[in-house]
């Protein structure tokens, strides 16, 4: 169960992924969900969060990919064609920003906001 959760400029994620195996059964283990970059966003260099939840791999590719100079096509294409399932917050001194597979990124204007599957718990909490 993936967490994400954002409240007055903080950040926290759990370190959980589950990976449902085609041949049955799953694996568990732990992993890093936050990423720190300093990337050109929004017409200025600027240090941002990256937080992703979902599919694992699709996440990761974007969070390589964010910020590369590479074109936007090269990873939205291969989300879209496939079965991508991911969500990546964007955190910056500016904003709380979202995205997933169509590489549409949308300014969130909440005081807290949460993403993965714990998402209610973790608003009813920050409530």
């Amino acid at each position: 169960m993936t967490t994400i959760a954002y409240k007055n400029g903080i950040v926290a994620a759990d370190s959980r992924v589950t990976v449902e195996c085609e041949a049955g059964g799953h694996r568990v283990f732990s992993s890093k969900k936050l990423f720190r970059k300093t990337v050109e966003f929004q017409g200025e260099l600027q240090e941002v969060i990256l937080a992703t939840a979902g599919e694992s791999a699709p996440g990761m590719l974007y969070v390589d990919w964010f910020g590369s100079g590479r074109p936007e096509s090269e990873v939205r294409d291969a989300f879209t064609l496939g079965d991508a399932d991911f969500t990546v917050l964007i955190i910056t001194r500016k904003g709380l920003f979202e995205v997933d597979k169509w590489c549409r990124i949308e300014p969130v204007y909440e005081a807290h906001y949460a993403i993965g599957s714990g998402t209610k718990l973790a608003l009813g909490a920050m409530d």
